[in-house]
């Protein structure tokens, strides 16, 4: 049978809590409103898959396969989702507190409105997603890659993007007091109306950058390149 005549597995409802999936195929399961706490999911395939409502507290999903996929609503606090594929997946509203990403992809995901709050995002690739008016307060995310991403309204307080590429991405209005910047790439991106009080600039690059309006009280300037404030 051809792989888009399969029938959707459905799990919709289901209490999966720690249930052992690891590699299972799952691409286009109906997992909604699931709880799947606790469960091993690595590995596993859930391309396409529905988990809207589902509850993924402290899964173990390290190279999960979920690109497409829509978590929407989700609660994902403290999931492992260490160098995952979730490139087009739809984790708006999401609860991804404590959440461990390092090097996951998630190009083109949207994020809105969702809570990254102390999340580890170290190396993860983000380019063009969509975070406006995410939650990322102490969020880890150096080296993370954000070129293009909407970050319109988003809060990094005390958040670390040291050598981040922020380049072309739209900060307007962004909370990033207290945020460590350092060496950071800002070229070309829009800071309007963001506030960066106390940031750590230490050697960022704002070439070519949208200013307006930007608060920079108490912020460390040392060695900022491009910066032209209007």
């Amino acid at each position: 049978m051809d792989a888009e005549q399969k029938p959707r597995k459905q799990f919709a409802g289901a209490n999966l809590e720690g249930a052992e999936l690891r590699m299972a195929d799952l691409a286009g399961a109906n997992m909604a409103e699931a709880n799947l706490k606790g469960a091993n999911l690595e590995g596993a395939d859930l391309t396409s898959a529905d988990l809207s409502g589902a509850t993924l507290v402290e899964v173990y999903a390290r190279t999960l396969d979920a690109a497409d996929a829509d978590f929407s609503g989700a609660d994902m606090s403290g999931i492992n989702l260490e160098l995952a594929n979730l490139a087009g997946a739809d984790l708006s509203g999401c609860e991804l507190t404590d959440a461990y990403m390092r090097g996951a992809d998630m190009t083109g995901c949207s994020l809105v409105g969702a809570d990254l709050c102390h999340a580890n995002l170290e190396k993860a690739k983000l380019l063009e997603v969509d975070m406006q008016s995410a939650l990322l307060k102490g969020a880890s995310m150096q080296f993370a890659r954000l070129k293009g991403a909407s970050l319109q309204g988003a809060n990094f307080s005390s958040a670390s993007l040291e050598n981040a590429d922020l380049s072309k991405a739209n900060l307007t209005g962004a909370e990033l007091d207290g945020v460590c910047l350092r060496g950071a790439n800002l070229t070309g991106s829009v800071l309007s109306g963001a506030n960066l009080s106390g940031a750590d600039l230490q050697d960022a690059d704002f070439t070519g950058a949208e200013v307006r309006d930007m608060v920079l009280d108490g912020a460390n300037m040392t060695g900022v390149k491009g910066l032209i404030l209007k």
